[in-house]
C-alpha cells in the first residue's frame, strides 16, 4: 500500500494499513499469485465487503513485501 501511494497512484489507505477499511484494495496479475502469502481471514472478511470482487483481490496493506516480489503487477480495485 505503502509503495503504491510512494509512486503518487490514487491509494487511500484510510485504516493505515490495518485492514479496516478496504481503500487498498488490488487486482493482483495472476502470474504473482502464487508468490504471495495465502490472505488470512481478517483479509477475506474485508474483501468480501468490497462492491468488486475478484479472485485475485486483495488487500495490498496486507501483502508482506520481499525482493522476490520485485516487478509485483497489481490493478487498482475500485473500493466505492
Amino acid at each position: 500500500m505503502e509503495i503504491i501511494r510512494d509512486w503518487g497512484l490514487p491509494m487511500e489507505g484510510v485504516c493505515g494499513g490495518a485492514c479496516e477499511c478496504g481503500t487498498c484494495h488490488i487486482f493482483v496479475d495472476e502470474k504473482w499469485l502464487p508468490k504471495l502469502y495465502p490472505a488470512l481471514e481478517e483479509e477475506e472478511l474485508q474483501i468480501d465487503m468490497l462492491p468488486l470482487v475478484m479472485p485475485n483481490s486483495r488487500l495490498s496493506c496486507q501483502i508482506l513485501w520481499t525482493p522476490e516480489l520485485d516487478g509485483l503487477e497489481v490493478t487498482l480495485g475500485p473500493v466505492g
